[in-house]
């Protein structure tokens, strides 16, 4: 079954939009405590295999019932809508909750958090199309 464009959008809405909430939710700790014991790059280091594990558990919830059918290009421009909206909805805190430029933004993925931050969210987004082969229908 071939998924319209907008159930595709919407679902790449919901994923990285929740994908945005857990990795939200993992900078309190991140911040807080992993910080100060493991220095930043050692923070960094240990909150990217949480926020993986639970895009990977994400993931194959969203891709069950009528979407385990879908395609790889189904399941490819999924992950770009939730790609396209994770940047978004964390270029929007940025800049509205927390005062940053545009540039000044884009600027922290030049620094290794953000890079590898980056790096997590595209793979992230590529779950889906992962799962195809793992989770066969």
């Amino acid at each position: 079954m071939s998924p319209s464009r907008t159930e595709l959008v919407k679902a790449g809405l919901i994923y990285g939009n929740l994908l945005f909430a857990a990795g939200f939710a993992m900078a309190i700790p991140r911040e807080l405590w992993l910080k100060s014991w493991f220095g930043e790059t050692g923070a960094v280091l240990v909150e990217l295999p949480v926020v993986l594990a639970f895009g990977w558990w994400l993931s194959a919830l969203l891709m069950r019932g009528d979407r385990t059918g879908w395609g790889a290009g189904a399941r490819l421009a999924m992950g770009a809508a939730a790609l396209l909206g994770l940047l978004l909805a964390e270029g929007m805190l940025g800049v509205l909750g927390f005062g940053q430029t545009v540039p000044s933004f884009l600027a922290t993925f030049l620094t290794f958090k953000g890079l590898a931050g980056l790096a997590a969210q595209a793979l992230a987004c590529c779950f889906p199309l992962f799962q195809m082969k793992a989770f066969p229908s």
